[in-house]
């Protein structure tokens, strides 16, 4: 029987990857990683994609040695048998909602290096990185290059995390494209991106002007 072909095979190498530390291969487990499929949290790729390497395994009826290989804790017909159960999941749950996230190009938000903060990261770039699967990208900052990752959340809203590129930072902006209450926005970045109440702090606003601290009152 053929091999199953690239990139198919590169989709399906990375769900089987994670089986090992998964609790077990239930129905549970299938649905978890079927949401985590849609969300787009888990996984670097397109819910269709792993959709579609899911159908070729199925159809191919076997999976690759090396690819049953990347378990330690299961057999190829249990992994196929669970990947199955994961397919099913995915077509009860169509049509799919959009990802908890998509990256765009920093070159789609002119401005994002002078955006106001509205929480604080303190994680390195790397482990940020790693928590929403991008790079970031790089731009010209008022004092030298920043790093900027550009988001758009499910419902249209679109952030960015910002810092500086050395590579010791460890802690980076989270900054608001529109205008609006921060403290909804914060929350919303905390429960589709996935930081911790620790890892995303708020930072108040601004006082409105004429309010400073230490502002003369007003004659009357």
């Amino acid at each position: 029987m053929t091999e199953i072909p690239y990139p198919a095979r590169g989709y399906l190498d990375m769900l089987l990857y994670t089986l090992d530390s998964a609790p077990d291969l239930s129905d549970a487990s299938a649905a978890m990683m079927a949401d985590g499929l849609i969300d787009g949290r888990y996984f670097a790729g397109r819910v269709e994609e792993f959709a579609d390497a899911i159908r070729v395994a199925l159809r191919h009826g076997e999976l690759p040695p090396d690819s049953v290989d990347l378990s330690r804790r299961y057999g190829a017909a249990e992994m196929l048998d669970f990947l199955a159960r994961v397919g099913r999941r995915l077509d009860e749950l169509r049509p799919w909602p959009e990802p908890a996230f998509v990256k765009l190009a920093a070159a789609d938000w002119p401005g994002v290096e002078r955006a106001r903060p509205i929480a604080r990261v303190p994680l390195p770039a790397y482990q940020i990185g790693g928590l929403v699967k991008e790079q970031f990208d790089e731009v010209a900052g008022p004092s030298g290059p920043l790093l900027v990752l550009v988001l758009r959340l499910r419902g249209g809203a679109v952030v960015a995390l910002r810092g500086p590129v050395d590579p010791r930072a460890m802690s980076f902006d989270l900054v608001a494209r529109e205008d609006g209450e921060a403290g909804p926005l914060v929350e919303l970045v905390r429960d589709l991106v996935g930081f911790s109440a620790a890892d995303l702090v708020p930072i108040p606003p601004p006082p409105p002007a004429g309010h400073e601290s230490g502002a003369a009152p007003d004659a009357g």
